[in-house]
């Protein structure tokens, strides 16, 4: 069953931005869980569509600002890594918990997150998908390493490297990021 289905509610007020929500006493209602969902599961299909897309992606891809995105991702992590708060939540809304309180989507939260740092500007993202593209050819084709080695050596490429750190090293942050405040380990959920 998808998480779109197990949301059903024809009242839902739309919402300027999940930060407007992280400010909120309610954090565990099923509209504010929904509205989560919604952006993170979005955010999922286009993580699906970008996999190939080794060195980074546009940010225009993406279905919400990354730090809606983020803001998102941070409820559901809270929300998930308080054993109280997702019991409360999981009696309350059992259809709804049973769908998303899982191991597996809290690692897959925490996975997009640090995967929002590959969503990068413009030119550089278009610098980026040139080089993922050159290499999927590579490898799909037969090609040899001779046979792109000029365009490895050209200045676009050594520019998408630069890129490329950059991004590991937001990426780097944002995995201290997540240990500091929900910890190395996964939370385990049980019933």
């Amino acid at each position: 069953m998808k998480i779109m289905n197990l949301f059903k509610s024809k009242n839902t007020k739309k919402v300027l931005s999940m930060s407007e929500i992280l400010n909120g006493k309610d954090l565990d209602h099923p509209n504010v869980v929904y509205m989560a969902t919604v952006i993170v599961g979005e955010y999922g299909a286009v993580l699906e569509k970008t996999s190939k897309l080794i060195f980074g992606a546009s940010e225009k891809l993406l279905p919400y600002p990354k730090p809606t995105i983020q803001d998102a991702i941070e409820l559901l992590l809270n929300i998930f890594n308080n054993q109280s708060s997702w019991r409360n939540f999981a009696k309350k809304y059992p259809d709804v918990a049973s769908g998303i309180i899982t191991n597996e989507y809290y690692r897959a939260l925490r996975t997009g997150f640090m995967d929002l740092a590959r969503f990068i500007p413009g030119e550089e993202a278009n610098l980026c998908e040139k080089a993922a593209h050159m290499m999927n050819d590579l490898e799909n084709q037969g090609k040899s390493v001779d046979d792109v080695i000029d365009k490895i050596r050209s200045p676009w490429f050594e520019e998408v490297i630069q890129i490329n750190r950059r991004i590991a090293e937001d990426s780097s942050l944002r995995l201290k990021k997540l240990q500091d405040k929900y910890g190395k380990e996964d939370v385990i959920f049980t019933k």
